[in-house]
């Protein structure tokens, strides 16, 4: 079976083929989505494909798309003389195309003998600031930089705390100074991902190159008339720095281009944390990768790729190349690859020249310290413990599935006078059941003080005491709110420095930079304000927060050195979200981070302790392979083996 292809004057697209080959169902769903028109002549079907309209992009993306249906249905096609040129063209491109990513590749893996590298190396060392970089970006750094300059759209897959801001605004540099007529040549950086991503990328700006960017947060307070102007460079045209939040962009995706088709603007855009647009046919995915073609350079960056599985990477792969399916297979087979049910190395290798991952042993940053205190608790708090341990555990081991049960146990553990109250909603996760306060233990709650009954509190207080003393900056975590007004009103009563707290309640604010931290009239406390508080605060200040609010994108770690975590959970991908606030690159020599875990002896405190040991054994491990990181659940451990853990402890108790 043979097909033929061949292009009219115009370059649309004409494929005759045989009528065995219209049996084949891949074809004739390709030809659909194609918008193929059939003509029938002299017993010869062929099939007109419309390129009116078409850019060259669109137009070369069609025709690998016709190699690619052939070439899977095994059918080899003829090309006439009249089309014959193009298609070299487009396979001399891909050549070259691949060649360059290859070599960018080759430089990560160790083969620095090439010219441009070494331009290259001039070039960082000559634009990014001495002071702020005296050493210079380190090796694994500045190979990461010359990976995303050499091929110019790239997947940065590091670990948290790697420097991937920086490595972007080093390409960036030596993009930027390239001759304004190459191809490769950028101005200025579009950058999407959640609001917290927005103040680093701003610093670490002023870090590379010892000034303020000349940049713009398009946050709510900005009217649609005030973003449309900025984007026509109708005002603020000289902006280099672009800064928007995924649900932004998805809801003015039509304006943004805008900016995007300005002939004098060449954007790098950046998707960063990009695994919030790893759903397929998102809103966000589907408005990132609908603005893709229109940028000159893609970059994504995320520490965690493929959370659930390799179907995450297609729409982080499709990005950064939207022309060109580099992955090569679709979400159903990659599906099947995280399933084990077929080999993922075929697809491993295709997508390697696209990526570097710098691990956590890549940063030579001094290890952390850790220091696990068990407590007694007083008498009344073990009888309402073992009342809660009692209702919900002996003779009901199938309820303890249900979350709230969990919960109350970490309660009675931690604060037992949360018991009082329905469980905050954000615990729940969609179940319901037994969030009411706890009215077995409402009399030994009435003779509970906080402040004589739970030893955790005292030690806690001590911990602070001493780390004020010293003139220390310090974190306390606890993932309840409830559990965070007891802390914050307690620490504040008995300590004389600052003590503020996050929490979801406190507003993200929109404008954190330090003018209009200056300028704002509110006396409205945000998140960013508080953090800037903390980290600029001399001596001795103490941050009280919840893992959940203080995540992705923010840094703490040059300004504080000592975590707390008052209680914690099972979630081991938010406790090492957490620990690496305080521990990444940039820590001087010698530098001590400390975290110290406050636990109720014999109690759940115990399960989650050595549950949280295995898994993070297990993902650290998995963290420092050079290859993607597939964290799905048949990796780590389950629910379900929490609660064996928790109902063995328990029977153990009892021998």
């Amino acid at each position: 079976m043979t097909a033929n292809l061949s292009l009219s004057d115009d370059k649309n697209i004409f494929l005759t083929v045989s009528e065995s080959a219209l049996r084949k169902q891949i074809l004739m769903l390709a030809l659909k989505d194609w918008g193929a028109k059939i003509s029938v002549q002299d017993l010869e079907t062929t099939f007109i494909i419309s390129t009116q309209g078409m850019s060259d992009f669109q137009f070369e993306d069609t025709i690998r798309d016709i190699q690619g249906v052939f070439d899977e249905i095994g059918i080899k096609i003829q090309v006439d003389k009249n089309a014959f040129n193009e298609l070299k063209k487009i396979q001399e491109e891909d050549e070259i195309f691949l060649r360059e990513c290859k070599a960018a590749r080759d430089v990560w893996d160790g083969n620095l003998d090439i010219p441009e590298f070494k331009k290259f190396s001039k070039s960082v060392q000559e634009n990014i600031s001495a002071k702020e970089f005296p050493d210079g970006l380190y090796t694994k750094q500045l190979l990461a930089s010359y990976h995303l300059a050499a091929s110019g759209s790239a997947c940065n897959f590091s670990v948290p705390g790697a420097g991937k801001t920086v490595n972007v605004w080093a390409a960036y540099s030596y993009l930027n100074s390239l001759p304004k007529n190459n191809p490769r040549h950028v101005n200025a950086i579009f950058v999407i991902g959640p609001n917290p991503c927005f103040e680093p990328w701003e610093t670490e700006f002023k870090k590379c190159f010892g000034r303020k960017s000349k940049s713009v947060r398009f946050s709510p307070s900005l009217s649609h008339t005030q973003k449309i102007n900025i984007l026509k460079g109708i005002t603020q045209a000289d902006n280099e720095l672009y800064l928007c939040h995924f649900q932004t962009f998805s809801l003015y995706i039509n304006d943004f281009l805008e900016l995007f088709q300005r002939p004098e603007k060449k954007v790098m855009l950046v998707v960063d944390e990009a695994h919030n647009i790893k759903r397929h046919d998102g809103k966000w995915a589907n408005a990132v990768l609908n603005a893709a073609p229109h940028a000159h350079s893609r970059v994504i960056l995320t520490g965690t790729p493929a959370p659930k599985g390799y179907e995450d990477l297609k729409n982080l792969f499709d990005f950064i190349h939207p022309n060109r399916n580099i992955i090569k297979y679709d979400v159903s087979q990659l599906r099947l690859m995280s399933e084990n049910k077929i080999p993922p190395n075929e697809m491993i290798e295709s997508v390697r020249p696209f990526y570097i991952r710098i691990k956590k042993s890549d940063l030579n940053i001094p290890p952390p310290t850790t220091q696990i205190i068990q407590i007694e608790m007083s008498t009344l708090q073990e009888r309402i413990y073992k009342e809660i341990e009692s209702k919900f555990i002996k003779g009901q081991a199938t309820k303890i599935f249900q979350k709230a049960n969990l919960i109350r146990l970490r309660q009675a553990a931690t604060n037992p006078m949360l018991l009082l109250k329905p469980i905050e909603k954000e615990h729940l996760e969609g179940d319901v059941r037994n969030q009411s306060r706890i009215i077995e233990v409402e009399n030994y709650l009435k003779e509970f003080s906080s402040e004589a009954d739970l030893p955790r509190l005292n030690y806690l207080l001590n911990i602070s005491i001493a780390a004020k003393e010293k003139g220390e900056k310090l974190i306390i975590w606890s993932y309840f709110i409830g559990t965070i007004e007891l802390i914050t009103n307690y620490l504040k009563n008995l300590i004389d420095c600052p003590v503020n707290k996050i929490t979801g309640a406190v507003p993200m604010g929109e404008n954190e930079d330090e003018s209009s931290y200056q300028e704002e009239a509110s006396n409205e406390l945000t998140r960013g304000k508080i953090l800037k508080e903390f980290r600029e605060a001399k001596g001795a200040s103490i941050l009280v927060a919840t893992p959940q609010c203080i995540g992705e994108s923010i840094s703490l770690h040059m300004e504080c050195h000592k975590a707390i975590y008052y209680d914690r959970d099972f979630n081991c991908g938010l406790f090492i979200q957490s620990k690496d606030r305080i521990h990444r690159k940039g820590l001087l020599p010698g530098t001590i981070t400390e975290y110290i875990y406050l636990n109720s002896k014999y109690t759940v405190d115990d399960q989650i302790h050595d549950s949280l040991e295995i898994k993070e054994s297990r993902m650290l491990k998995l963290l420092e392979s050079d290859e993607i990181p597939l964290l799905t659940d048949s990796f780590l451990e389950t629910k379900a083996d929490d609660i064996k853990r928790i109902l063995n402890a328990y029977h153990d108790k009892q021998l």
